[in-house]
């Protein structure tokens, strides 16, 4: 993991992953142009729901599944959720608007505070999160089908290194791009 108090020299950012061969990261550069339509725009706009007895957006699935587990505690804030899923908070609140529609969450006023917004899941929402969550496990074991459960440990343990290393550079990123505009040869 980085050190979030690295100064950014260039000598610093020389010896960074000097020894990782250009073509490699250009590699990973590559997969992850592959990955991001996948995530943010799935090829499946809406999968059908048997509790709810008609298709629902794939965005509402991810929302009713992560709500399930947010919610196992009782209610959260909208703040709690878009922060889980790494949307903005009117997107969230949006998307919560929808939901709601569709009878699949309950917003309330926390009582400690009632500027706070809380959400919980209906019992059609839980119905729905638990066929998105099965819908989910099924699609893993296709794709792992040929994998051995031990490569499959392995790359869940790379993605959380690689996930926990992106976090913490994260706040870096500007500076070591404004290193490197002042460094480069005009």
């Amino acid at each position: 993991m980085a050190d979030q108090g690295l100064e950014m020299t260039d000598e610093t950012l020389a010896r960074m992953g000097a020894h990782i061969p250009d073509d490699l990261l250009d590699l990973f550069e590559q997969v992850q142009r592959r990955l991001r339509p996948l995530v943010s725009r799935p090829p499946v706009g809406q999968l059908p729901m048997p509790s709810l007895g008609r298709p629902l957006d794939v965005a509402k699935l991810t929302a009713c599944s992560e709500l399930r587990d947010l919610t196992s505690n009782g209610p959260v804030s909208v703040k709690d959720l878009a922060d889980s899923l790494g949307l903005d908070h009117s997107t969230v609140s949006r998307l919560l608007s929808e939901l709601e529609e569709d009878g699949l969450v309950e917003r309330g006023s926390d009582p400690e505070d009632r500027r706070r917004r809380t959400i919980t899941l209906t019992p059609l929402g839980v119905a729905v999160g638990a066929e998105s969550r099965q819908l989910a496990r099924v699609f893993a074991r296709m794709m792992f089908a040929d994998w051995e459960a031990s490569d499959i440990r392995t790359l869940l343990d790379l993605m959380d290194r690689l996930l926990e290393n992106t976090h913490s550079l994260m706040p870096l990123l500007k500076d070591i791009a404004i290193q490197q505009v002042k460094s480069s040869p005009e």
